[in-house]
């Protein structure tokens, strides 16, 4: 009798263990991450799953999955997340794709969540080839702003444990729908694709009023942005600088992926002066743009020559994009109050608003100047605004 209990103990555990190595095992990735623009507002990445088991599980009929990650929500960089399904969707036919895509963000760290497929019912799964990755789903996240946010710094992960919900892969094993989520999984990261990388940006650029001998009166700041160089030309950096009165350079730090960009100059009393058409490349190392060599350094060649150097027209002094009326009236009231100090009129630096920056103010008012852009009106269109209001 003692015998042949152990003898049954015996084949039970034998048919255990065999049972249990029938169980398939996998690797999970998440793969081929690729930007979709320059500004890189949006990212496209593949889910694979591969069976890596053949030989000891007799097949893998893939019944389903549930695929979720934590991810840095701080890179939709003020927009608004969008978590789709990409066109080259999946290689398994429609009722075995997961469903629902959304990017959860009211949890500390956000999440990507796709739900599980309707089960098919054991026989009419999905049949795993061997040691080959089957793209489980293309997915597509986007930000609604000008661009994501230090894209290095995604920091997706998998969720493969609790709490709930996370990822989980279940096979028909026999006719029993089986979890398989205990085999470890792998995630590919970094990317296929080239992360953003900081640029040390060196801008020299001179300001008309401040320019004397090659040499500003004094130190100023002044605003950088660095703009999208594809229509509608989205604002991806800004940062105030302190511009160096000797020197007349700045230098700056961003996190801009690789690509071409505009560099613009925005001072408090100046022309906003943008770099000469078509951007300039920016996304590693180090880097230096020279306002002051050439006219043609800037987008229209909107500079003045003065004492052998190109600066940027002075006399904005409402900021409305043109130097004309408007910006004399205040010139002239400052000039006849005897305003001191940092007046936005005290073109010179001088510390006094005088005749020298009436001069500088009504040239360029008397020429019209106006900002030259990608897309701006043009000067006779602006003039006809200016005339026919």
């Amino acid at each position: 009798m003692r015998k042949t209990i152990i003898t049954v103990a015996i084949i039970l555990l034998s048919l255990f263990r065999n049972s249990y190595s029938q169980n398939p095992t996998f690797e999970l990735r998440a793969t081929n991450f690729t930007p979709l623009n320059q500004i890189t507002n949006a990212i496209e990445f593949d889910i694979t799953l591969k069976w890596t088991n053949p030989g000891v599980a007799p097949n893998f009929e893939y019944a389903g999955g549930q695929y979720f990650f934590n991810f840095n929500a701080a890179i939709a960089n003020g927009g608004t997340f969008q978590y789709i399904f990409a066109l080259d969707t999946s290689d398994l036919p429609p009722n075995m794709r997961p469903r629902s895509p959304s990017a959860y963000t009211l949890s500390t760290p956000a999440q990507l969540r796709l739900a599980v497929n309707s089960f098919p019912g054991p026989g009419n799964g999905y049949q795993m080839p061997p040691n080959i990755p089957v793209k489980i789903i293309r997915m597509r996240l986007s930000t609604s702003a000008a661009g994501f946010y230090q894209i290095e710094n995604f920091g997706i992960q998998w969720r493969d444990s609790l709490p709930n919900p996370f990822t989980k892969v279940l096979a028909y094993v026999g006719t029993t729908n089986t979890d398989l989520t205990n085999p470890p999984r792998r995630f590919q990261f970094p990317m296929d694709f080239p992360p953003s990388s900081a640029t040390t940006l060196s801008v020299k650029f001179g300001i008309e009023g401040l320019c004397n001998n090659n040499q500003h009166l004094r130190r100023d700041t002044a605003l950088i942005q660095i703009r999208s160089s594809v229509a509608p030309y989205p604002e991806l950096d800004t940062e105030r600088v302190i511009l160096d009165s000797l020197s007349l350079t700045t230098t700056f730090i961003t996190n801009v992926s690789p690509g071409n960009y505009y560099i613009v100059i925005k001072h408090r009393n100046s022309l906003e002066t943008w770099s000469k058409p078509g951007g300039e490349p920016l996304g590693s190392g180090d880097y230096f743009y020279d306002f002051t060599s050439s006219a043609s350094q800037a987008y229209g060649n909107n500079l003045v020559l003065k004492n052998g150097l190109y600066c940027i027209y002075s006399g904005n002094l409402n900021d409305d994009n043109v130097i004309d009326a408007d910006d004399m009236l205040i010139m002239d009231n400052a000039v006849y109050n005897y305003a001191s100090g940092n007046n936005i009129a005290n073109l010179n630096g001088d510390q006094i608003v005088d005749i020298d920056d009436m001069a500088i103010c009504d040239n360029n008012a008397r020429a019209i100047r106006v900002v030259e852009r990608p897309n701006a009106l043009d000067k006779v269109q602006r003039q006809m605004m200016l005339v026919n209001p």
